[in-house]
């Protein structure tokens, strides 16, 4: 296999359950880059959260944040692609999420509004991140903002994307059923038990396709692991399609290969029998 493209999902694919990368996987990607394959990390995260998961933690040439919403290349700091939510259906979703959703979560480059009804959801997730960043000496400087019940704030930046962390299928029915009224948006779930609201444009897919132009580089040359749904239209771009033994049967079933789950250095592994 001959490859100039390497492209990973973090959670439960790269990163293990512990949300870390494993001095393993670390060492393959490092002898990737030596042999001049690019690397990307594709994540439904958003851009402060995948900070502290490049250089010098590991090797990393792109950064695809909000499930590709937002493109940056780590190497010269510049910004290739930026998507956000239009104002005005913006503005629809916060109303609906304020008015409905118990918790929930929107994002704009630098800022983080939240609201938390009661099981501190929100803030259990945020501690692990800046938790690992800080045991990694980083600190993460973006603004973060509870809200109060109802509350939509009267100016703000553009938004990348809203997320639900409800269960309830009905609920997601009903919300899903309102996000198809609006003709510019896309839901997507992009984690388990994580739903994310973004501009119709945006997907791994488009992102990865981005990358492809700027390399001048064909599909053929792509390889990419995964293990969620959201992680299907990456593969679509992909040559090489891998994905993680604990991922989605619905991803697997479009996977060229399988390998072992993101606690057993299942993308390291691969990467030394079969690219290296």
């Amino acid at each position: 296999m001959t490859i100039k493209l390497m492209i990973l999902d973090l959670d439960g694919t790269l990163l293990n359950d512990q949300k870390i990368i494993t001095e393993r996987n670390k060492k393959v990607l490092e002898k990737l880059h030596e042999n001049n394959v690019k690397i990307a990390f594709a994540s439904g995260r958003t851009n402060f959260m995948m900070r502290f998961y490049q250089e010098p933690y590991v090797k990393c040439d792109y950064h695809l944040a909000f499930n590709g919403a937002m493109i940056q290349n780590l190497k010269t700091g510049e910004m290739l692609e930026q998507i956000t939510v239009s104002d005005q259906s913006a503005r629809k979703v916060w109303q609906y999420l304020a008015d409905n959703a118990d918790t929930y979560t929107c994002y704009s480059k630098d800022c983080m509004y939240f609201y938390d009804m009661t099981k501190n959801t929100v803030k259990n997730k945020y501690k692990k991140y800046t938790d690992i960043a800080k045991a990694e000496n980083i600190i993460l400087k973006q603004k973060v903002i509870k809200l109060d019940k109802y509350e939509i704030p009267q100016k703000i930046d553009p938004i990348f994307k809203f997320v639900t962390y409800e269960k309830n299928e009905k609920w997601l029915s009903n919300f899903r059923q309102y996000i198809e009224t609006i003709p510019d948006l896309t839901m997507e779930a992009t984690g388990y038990d994580v739903t994310g609201v973004f501009d119709q444009k945006v997907s791994k897919e488009n992102a990865v396709l981005n990358i492809a132009k700027q390399l001048n580089i064909n599909k053929s040359e792509i390889c990419a692991f995964g293990d969620y749904d959201n992680d299907l239209s990456m593969f679509n771009a992909a040559g090489i399609k891998v994905a993680m033994q604990n991922a989605t049967e619905a991803l697997k079933d479009q996977a060229d290969y399988i390998c072992p789950n993101n606690n057993q250095d299942g993308v390291a592994r691969f990467i030394e029998e079969n690219l290296l």
